[in-house]
């Protein structure tokens, strides 16, 4: 008889317990990162090592969970607890960051990366977890191609960038021949396979010259000689901060008037200091992502916001970059309302079409929708003139600011 009351009663005291699981809310559940009084979101990027420049972005993203949430109280009673981990650039701490930040730090979401490759070699780990990740700055299309769930980029992609450098260079009136020096690595062929397929598709141009530089060398007078011979009317640089800034001060020695335009590796301003030859910089045009230069009053409040925290950061497209990504999860954070989860921070981003805040300083409105996760779809360009950096859309307004100048 005692045995079946035991029965009884541990078989009532299982079914309240199951009954109770059934009956928690989602609001009562625990999410992971989310606590009641705090939300963790973990950053990784290059703070340290040779591209260490790249990761001042992650810097931008923390100022701006400071300013915009912390210093605001929170966002529905929670502010933000950043925890920060360094990839130096390379993809194997790149993926052991993604890995202690999702499960051993046990953070909200991620937010950073940088740099494609290791964004790319930890996307498998991210998609399986399903953890929300912001990426800022890495441009490989194929890290938001296809589109997943889970990820979204605040910046562009590099097909995007790609698209745009052509249609900027085939502005130039009577541009009949394009040449592009590149690197063949990952990277470098995520913006080389959309540029060739889209000259070849909407302007019916195949490359005058196609030449391949190597990321770490200090010469690049054979493949200045080789272009110079191609007679290009435009070439196309796919190449990093070094190679680039060796290319343009060798392409200067031989005297390959030439206009070249950049990728999202480089800006203008950071070339014209590396290089030091203003005359090597007259006809260099780099993507610029913002509406404005970079001393424009709207840009002037990012940069004082920057350093107040880090007096020390230079104020770039770097860290300027960062700003789109940064907003767009504040913003995903208040309309998801208290009951925070995954699925409705998700469903917030994805409603973000069109976001475009006071003092949004980007080159477009976000760009989020059920089919694109992708923040900027367009770019504009900027070259210095007489030391000081000009913001162009196309070759035209180029030659209104020889004018000017």
């Amino acid at each position: 008889m005692k045995l079946l009351e035991e029965s009884h009663r541990l078989f009532l005291v299982g079914f309240v317990l199951l009954v109770g699981v059934f009956l928690i809310s989602p609001a009562d559940a625990q999410v992971q990162g989310v606590m009641d009084k705090e939300i963790k979101i973990g950053l990784f990027g290059p703070l340290t090592g040779p591209i260490a420049l790249y990761g001042k972005g992650a810097h931008m993203d923390e100022v701006i969970y400071k300013e915009l949430i912390n210093e605001r109280g929170g966002v529905h009673g929670r502010k933000v607890t950043i925890i920060a981990e360094d990839t130096a650039g390379d993809v194997i701490k790149g993926v052991a960051a993604v890995k202690k930040l999702t499960y051993q730090d046990q953070v909200f979401m991620l937010h950073g990366g940088r740099v494609s490759n290791v964004v790319l070699a930890a996307k498998k780990d991210i998609v399986e977890s399903g953890i929300p990740f912001m990426c800022d700055g890495a441009a490989a299309y194929t890290i938001t191609t296809p589109l997943t769930k889970n990820i979204y980029t605040g910046v562009f992609t590099s097909a995007i960038v790609a698209h745009s450098m052509v249609d900027f260079a085939m502005s130039k009136p009577g541009t009949k021949r394009v040449a592009i020096i590149k690197h063949t690595d990952e990277w470098g062929q995520s913006f080389y396979n959309p540029v060739v397929e889209y000259l070849k598709s909407k302007y019916g141009v195949t490359p005058a010259s196609d030449v391949t530089i190597e990321a770490g060398v200090a010469d690049a007078t054979p493949q200045v000689l080789e272009l110079k011979r191609a007679n290009p009317d435009v070439i196309i640089a796919i190449t990093y901060v070094i190679p680039t800034s060796t290319f343009l001060r060798d392409a200067h020695k031989y005297e390959l008037k030439v206009p070249i335009v950049g990728n999202p590796a480089i800006n203008v301003t950071e070339q014209y200091d590396r290089v030091g030859i203003p005359e090597a910089l007259k006809q260099f045009f780099g993507p610029h992502y913002f509406k404005y230069p970079l001393d424009h009053p709207v840009m002037d409040k990012w940069r004082v916001m920057l350093q107040k925290y880090y007096p020390k950061d230079s104020w770039d497209a770097n860290p300027g970059l960062s700003i789109g990504g940064a907003l767009a999860v504040v913003e995903g954070l208040k309309r998801a309302g208290r009951n925070l989860t995954r699925d409705s921070f998700l469903h917030a981003l994805e409603g973000l079409g069109g976001f475009s805040p006071e003092d949004y300083p980007m080159a477009t409105p976000i760009g989020y929708s059920p089919t694109s996760h992708v923040a900027i779809t367009n770019v504009n360009f900027a070259v210095i003139l007489n030391g000081k950096l000009r913001v162009l859309t196309q070759w035209k307004d180029y030659e209104n600011a020889l004018k000017e100048n």
